[in-house]
């Protein structure tokens, strides 16, 4: 029964149902499927991997057998709902397959099955998510077990083509690219062309798996296979895939530079955050637990109370870097400012397809590329606005949002960071306007890639408008390429982004 005790934003009642299946014989296809991969990953639960390896081979079977009709059906879906389809579900089951044949140390065949899904062309606008870790698994392979290294390194230049590897996959392969390289990489990936083996339907399904994919049969080829050259390829053409998100050609541009030896030629040049080092007081680390760092702070009152890290670099900047207020949040925060100010376009109930249930959080398509290619025209002219528009216009906007949708369930909007809309607009505005509309269009360009690995502390002063954001690091913690890539964004649209390592140092007993 609807008491109205929770609130979503869709619509009440919702008048969309979703069409994937115009047959019976498509949907009995897609449980079929699904009954499939259940038993693959119960096996894979259950260490089982040689009944797994026949599940997988089951779905690579079904789908080299599947029609035209079919393929080009589930293709002209739009991408949130090509999950749903049959097609997809096996593509999973291989990608699965693939690892299970990494684990047998069948690296020629792991490296086969990644081939089958990075290169064929209709697969390429699916699992776009994937294709960068595939790209980089390939060279990895390639690299480690074929020892393949110039094939490697082809492989991990192709990946770093493919425009649909997101950057945090790119700077991933980068990073493995000059890892490996010997001086030799660019020279060979100008004279070679990768192997194509293929089956051309299959492209357009799995897209956000396929950087994955990429990388995966490039670490087969590379590590396993002993190919290098060959691994090298693959992450190429992977790197040229435009259904691998950048991410993912981040992470085959790193295999890549991994493969090479070091001389990879870096295509995605970060800037360097600025570095802080300090020091945190801990409690002993013979406590009873596994916990090796326990941080304290001395409050106003004299008490000492453990916190986490983040904590006391929170305090560290607030104390000694001139700002007034912080939070550790993350990505939410940001979140935060793009729900209230773009609320009405994401959760519009016009948008056909993306509303299935009235108690949905947020639209089918918000983890996609489709929460902006769907309204794009809404989006484009919002931002237009913003750019130009007063400070007190936007207010308006805040509060007539806030006040609407106060405490309404979904993840854009994180009401509890904030005890009022006073408190919100007074962050808001101590951002720089075109830096934070910079931020906000990343995330909703590229949502699936972009919504997180945001740093963890956002720090501001009310009176002197400005604002940072602090990755904050403990002993032996290292960046991931999302960090990287956020570190580098903020900061080249002029909003302050720093690395804090806090060192434990004495210890309380």
């Amino acid at each position: 029964m609807d008491q109205g005790a929770v609130r979503f934003p869709a619509p009440n009642p919702c008048q969309h149902i979703l069409s994937v299946f115009d047959t019976k014989e498509e949907l009995l296809a897609y449980v079929d499927a699904k009954d499939l991969e259940a038993d693959l990953v119960g096996h894979l639960s259950s260490n089982k991997f040689d009944e797994a390896y026949e599940c997988a081979s089951k779905a690579r079977e079904r789908l080299i057998a599947c029609s035209e009709e079919w393929r080009s059906k589930a293709a002209s879906l739009t991408m949130p709902l090509r999950r749903f389809t049959a097609f997809a579900v096996l593509m999973r089951c291989i990608a699965h397959g693939a690892g299970v044949l990494e684990r047998q140390k069948k690296y020629a065949t792991a490296i086969s099955w990644q081939r089958f899904l990075l290169k064929t062309p209709e697969l390429k606008p699916f699992c776009a998510n994937a294709r960068g870790a595939w790209w980089d698994r390939l060279a990895l392979n390639l690299d480690a077990h074929m020892k393949e290294r110039e094939e490697a390194l082809l492989e991990i230049k192709e990946g770093m083509e493919d425009e649909a590897v997101a950057d945090k996959d790119k700077l991933m392969l980068q990073d493995r690219a000059i890892k490996i390289s010997k001086g030799d990489f660019l020279e060979r990936i100008i004279l070679m062309e990768p192997v194509k083996n293929c089956i051309s339907e299959l492209k357009p399904f799995c897209a956000n798996a396929r950087g994955a994919w990429w990388d995966r049969l490039a670490l087969n080829l590379d590590a396993h296979m002993k190919e290098r050259e060959e691994a090298l390829l693959e992450i190429k053409e992977g790197m040229e895939d435009e259904a691998v998100a950048d991410k993912d050609k981040l992470m085959l541009q790193d295999r890549a530079i991994k493969i090479s030896k070091g001389d990879f030629l870096e295509r995605i040049v970060l800037m360097e955050p600025v570095k802080k080092e300090i020091s945190g007081a801990t409690l002993s680390k013979e406590l009873g637990d596994s916990r090796i760092n326990r941080f304290v702070l001395q409050g106003d009152d004299g008490i000492v109370a453990e916190c986490s890290v983040e904590e006391v670099v929170r305090k560290h900047y607030i104390l000694k870097e001139g700002f007034d207020n912080g939070v550790h949040a993350e990505g939410s925060i940001w979140h935060t400012v793009l729900g209230l100010l773009f609320y009405d376009i994401i959760f519009d109930h016009s948008i056909e397809g993306v509303w299935l249930s009235e108690l949905q959080a947020n639209p089918i398509d918000l983890n996609s590329r489709s929460l902006y290619e769907n309204r794009k025209e809404r989006f484009d002219e919002r931002f237009s606005w913003l750019e130009t528009a007063g400070d007190d216009e936007i207010e308006d906007v805040v509060r007539s949002t806030w006040t609407a949708q106060n405490l309404l369930e979904t993840s854009e909007i994180s009401w509890e960071l904030f005890q009022n809309v006073e408190d919100f607009l007074e962050f808001l505005f101590c951002c720089p306007r075109s830096g934070m509309l910079a931020v906000l269009r990343r995330v909703v360009t590229d949502y699936r890639n972009c919504r997180s690995g945001f740093p963890d502390l956002t720090v501001w002063n009310t009176k002197k408008k400005k604002v940072a954001v602090v990755e904050v690091k403990g002993p032996g913690d290292r960046l991931s390429t999302k960090q990287r890539l956020w570190l580098d964004y903020f900061m080249r649209n002029g909003i302050r982004a720093e690395v804090c390592h806090v060192i434990a140092k004495g210890t309380l007993r």
